[in-house]
């Protein structure tokens, strides 16, 4: 049997969304390197500047964004718990649960592990 071969030729487009011979690559929130995934550093920024909540819609927006990346906190259910529990109370009352729940998320989200 006789072996053939082909030549194949590609071209590719330039386009502002190419992006070629980079370190690393910011992709749906997340920056994708050679060693891995991790959060983007702009949301950890704030995350980590977010003030505490004063009304549940605030904590919506604090559990929304750090629900993103639970996959980078370590025992995330567990630490959040507090937080949750509060989105069922009928009035908003910040507790010292809440709050040691609300800096330990703070603090895990930014020594996150690579994926």
């Amino acid at each position: 049997m006789k072996a053939t071969s082909r030549v194949v030729s590609l071209k590719v487009k330039m386009r502002p969304k190419c992006i070629f011979g980079v370190e690393c690559v910011g992709y749906l929130g997340h920056t994708i390197t050679k060693f891995g995934v991790q959060p983007d550093p702009d949301k950890v920024k704030a995350i980590i500047d977010w003030l505490v909540p004063l009304s549940l819609t605030g904590l919506h927006g604090f559990l929304g964004i750090i629900d993103f990346y639970q996959r980078f906190v370590r025992h995330y259910a567990r630490i959040a718990s507090p937080l949750t529990e509060l989105l069922k109370c009928a009035t908003f009352t910040w507790t010292s649960q809440a709050q040691q729940a609300f800096t330990e998320l703070r603090k895990q989200i930014t020594t996150t592990p690579i994926l």
